[in-house]
């Protein structure tokens, strides 16, 4: 009964751990949900997918009805970078369609592309790349004009183009729909790298673009290797293109929107530390005209998307859990949880049957591993009994951890308090 007991308690911080600060989940189950998007309809969340061509795009209503408005898209398992690739972000087009941002990855007719549905049809089910009108192939430019990859992460329309953050060839792609005619419109080169570890330069990562009201575009961006904490800036972009720093100091931004207050909000990813993403650690951050930063939410994620709705209401996708969020702001906040540094190796990654976990500890702990997959459903627990200070060993088969599918999986070792985690692709 004991044991019980302290497995039940150990799934209760994690799922207390899905609830950022005000946030409660309004959608759950999502494979890797990215972008999300305010629509007259209601909030559009693109879904990534597990890497099994499984990426979709939902709608939630303010009823809480759910709709999957387009299926079957492209995802697939990046194994260099431990990611999942697919589908980033839908954004209305001309009232009654969708622009669609689709990723890099292997699928050569809609990989690295933009893809336009004129309208919006459900009646007989979910929408697939079948129903788009057309498709922009954005990667396939970008790689014939000197660029080495290309990974269209989002997009926004102005005046007759479509303006295209492209997060692998670290650019701005216009694409002329007067003329279909592509251009490069504006590149971010790399920086100096100011620490001993990684390469000697870092890259410049554009994330989000949107009109400026102002005139012009902000684009957000994040920094490759060793992600630096305040690296990362909004730049701002005039009509011709010409880049410059509006606001910096700022980590890992996945997303910017105008908040209801008329200032600049964006969304740091999370932080990055010496065990990797850490859980809750993503913040919204408003940055008003003279470029100070304030805080307005933390304790969520990692989140890559985030919007306001036209009444000003505020919602997140969360990563690791497969959730849509939505704020609150009577809820007071979420359990405090910290980061455990238990030298956390997991190997093979990627596993095909058996996976061995290594742990170096300081002191002796009891331990509980959980696994996860993509969609946040808890599919495994296991007791690790009390350890001992040192080096700790342990192995399990895919049968063990009930894990019948390809796809990616996150593993969760807890002590109750604070945990370490990894994400593990299994083939």
């Amino acid at each position: 009964m004991k044991k019980g007991i302290h497995v039940l308690m150990f799934t209760l911080l994690i799922i207390n751990l899905q609830y950022g600060q005000g946030f409660v989940p309004v959608v759950e189950g999502l494979a890797a949900p990215a972008g999300v998007e305010s629509t007259p309809d209601g909030i559009w969340v693109t879904v990534t997918g597990s890497g099994n061509n499984d990426g979709m795009v939902l709608q939630y209503a303010e009823d809480g009805t759910v709709d999957t408005l387009v299926s079957g898209l492209s995802s697939f398992f990046d194994s260099s970078t431990m990611e999942t690739v697919g589908p980033w972000r839908a954004t209305p087009w001309n009232e009654t369609g969708m622009l669609l941002v689709q990723g890099e990855g292997p699928d050569t007719l809609y990989s690295a592309s933009l893809i336009i549905f004129d309208t919006l049809d459900i009646s007989d089910g979910p929408m697939t790349y079948a129903h788009a009108s057309q498709v922009l192939p954005v990667g396939a430019y970008a790689l014939s004009n000197g660029f080495e990859e290309s990974n269209p992460f989002s997009a926004v329309v102005k005046e007759g183009s479509i303006y295209i953050a492209d997060a692998a060839a670290n650019a701005i792609i216009k694409y002329d729909m007067v003329l279909g005619e592509y251009s490069v419109f504006a590149t971010f080169p790399p920086f100096d790298n100011p620490t001993p570890v990684g390469p000697p330069v870092v890259d410049v990562v554009p994330t989000r673009i949107i009109s400026a009201p102002e005139g012009g575009f902000y684009v957000s961006s994040l920094t490759g290797f060793p992600f630096i904490s305040g690296a990362s800036s909004i730049y701002y972009l005039d009509d011709t293109g010409a880049v410059s720093v509006a606001y910096d100091g700022l980590t890992l931004v996945t997303d910017i929107g105008i908040g209801p207050d008329s200032n600049l909000v964006a969304l740091q990813f999370a932080s990055f530390g010496e065990m990797g993403f850490d859980i809750n650690s993503a913040q919204l951050i408003s940055v008003d005209s003279a470029g100070m930063l304030d805080t307005l939410i933390s304790g969520f994620g990692p989140s890559p998307g985030f919007t306001y709705n036209a009444d000003g209401d505020l919602y997140a996708s969360h990563l690791f859990f497969g959730q849509l969020l939505a704020y609150d702001e009577n809820l007071v906040g979420a359990l405090d949880v910290h980061t455990l540094d238990l030298g956390l190796i997991i190997s093979p990654n990627p596993a095909s049957d058996r996976i061995s976990l290594q742990l170096d500890l300081d002191v002796a702990m009891r331990l509980d591993l959980l696994v996860y997959d993509i969609s946040g459903r808890l599919i495994s627990s296991r007791d690790l009994d009390q350890t001992m200070d040192g080096r700790n060993n342990y192995e399990f088969s895919k049968s063990e951890l009930r894990i019948n599918n390809a796809g990616l999986y996150h593993f969760v070792i807890t002590d109750g308090k604070g945990l370490q985690s990894r994400m593990v692709f299994f083939k």
